[in-house]
């Protein structure tokens, strides 16, 4: 009777994974009531407790419980308000669910069902944004054709992962089911390149383009397909006007950058960055604090305050992020956290590929924006991380 209690214990955390993932780049209101419900049925379960006393120990699951617990300690010396303060926790604490979730992915149906889950909310969002380019429905800005269930930003990046991850399962699946891989390959490609505004997720489209042909091809093969990717990359720059204005925008905004006309994307980011390298140069080693870059910003009110507001939430860098807040230690343990996973990657022979895109697309994003803190990649980043280490845990002795 336990074991079939069990057996159905798994089956539903299964479907409730499966659905968190889906709802993930969709709707933050319903992520967040599914995933209550994918807590109590992990926790519910005596066996996924046990094994939890295991992963908290993996080098990964310990790197990530460090690296939370130091931007809690961090709040110590923080000057901003305490409900600031727990704001921040509150985003960072994601990092304590990568142990959890891993455990619930140690069977491979979840694992399949969690990747195709994030799939399919993927081509409803494609789905999405070309009924919205044809005027059939309306969501979110209607200027921009790229910002649908999330900014421009955040689309383009989950949109990149789709397609990286679509093309691995079509190098590896044979029959019919490959056409539906290759399918999900144009329409994702399809959307970043003639509809999708965010300038992040070309860099992070091409990054992980990249990183596919050096993974699947040799090094000749890999060079002569990345001249004729490149070849295509140009074609599509003359046939999108989207990517064209976009690709345009970004020269003109290093161009004026150079000439300290910086009211611009770019010119902007450069200023967050060298406000937070001041932060940092205050206590290089601690930080200022958790929440202390928004609390000071307010407060000082530097020059470009004027230009871009009353309000800034983070520099736009993850990297200048952790150093103004949580200093060298912070880097440090956010760099050992990466590098646990990165290393985790290697171990594993089922996702290896899948990992180590999610990890590359994470470290390049994370020079632009705060995606661990305040984005939905992060939570991605944990979710797809567990997915993927999920494979590692049946040699634990928790699970056996």
């Amino acid at each position: 009777m336990l074991k079939i209690d069990q057996e159905k214990n798994i089956q539903i955390t299964s479907i409730l994974l499966g659905l968190f993932i889906f709802f993930i780049p969709i709707s933050p209101s319903i992520k967040s009531v599914i995933f209550v419900l994918v807590l109590g049925s992990i926790f519910l379960n005596p066996l996924y407790r046990s094994a939890i006393k295991y992963t908290v120990t993996t080098y990964w699951g310990l790197s990530a419980l460090l690296l939370f617990f130091w931007i809690v300690f961090a709040c110590f010396w923080s000057p901003a308000s305490v409900s600031l303060q727990m704001t921040l926790v509150e985003k960072y604490s994601k990092l304590l669910y990568l142990p959890i979730l891993a455990v619930a992915f140690v069977q491979p149906g979840t694992r399949f069902l969690g990747v195709h889950a994030f799939l399919a909310a993927m081509v409803v969002t494609c789905c999405t944004a070309i009924l919205k380019v044809y005027g059939l429905i309306h969501i979110n800005d209607p200027l921009d054709p790229g910002a649908l269930f999330f900014s421009h930003i955040i689309t383009g990046f989950m949109m990149s992962m789709a397609c990286y991850i679509a093309a691995l399962y079509a190098c590896d699946t044979e029959g019919k089911r490959r056409w539906l891989y290759i399918a999900i390959v144009f329409l994702t490609s399809y959307q970043i390149l003639f509809l999708n505004t965010g300038r992040t997720g070309y860099v992070i489209y091409a990054l992980l383009l990249f990183l596919f042909l050096i993974q699947k091809l040799s090094i000749k093969k890999a060079l002569l397909s990345g001249v004729a990717c490149l070849g295509l990359f140009v074609l599509a720059y003359q046939a999108s006007p989207v990517l064209h204005e976009r690709v345009n925008e970004i020269i003109q905004d290093a161009v004026s950058s150079q000439k300290h006309q910086e009211l611009n994307s770019v010119g902007f980011r450069l200023m967050f960055h060298d406000y937070a390298k001041e932060m940092f140069k205050q206590h290089p080693w601690i930080g200022i604090g958790t929440g202390g870059f928004q609390y000071t910003y307010a407060h000082e009110k530097p020059s470009f305050t004027e230009f871009w507001g009353p309000v800034l939430t983070d520099p736009h860098s993850q990297y200048w992020m952790i150093l103004a807040e949580q200093g060298v230690v912070g880097a440090v343990l956010l760099f050992v956290f990466l590098a646990s996973l990165f290393y985790a990657a290697f171990q594993l022979k089922e996702n290896r590929s899948l990992l180590l895109g999610i990890l590359t697309a994470f470290c390049v994003g994370s020079l632009s924006d705060s995606i661990l803190c305040y984005s939905t990649i992060g939570y991605l980043l944990i979710v797809l991380s567990a997915l993927c280490l999920g494979q590692l845990l049946p040699k634990a002795k928790a699970l056996q």
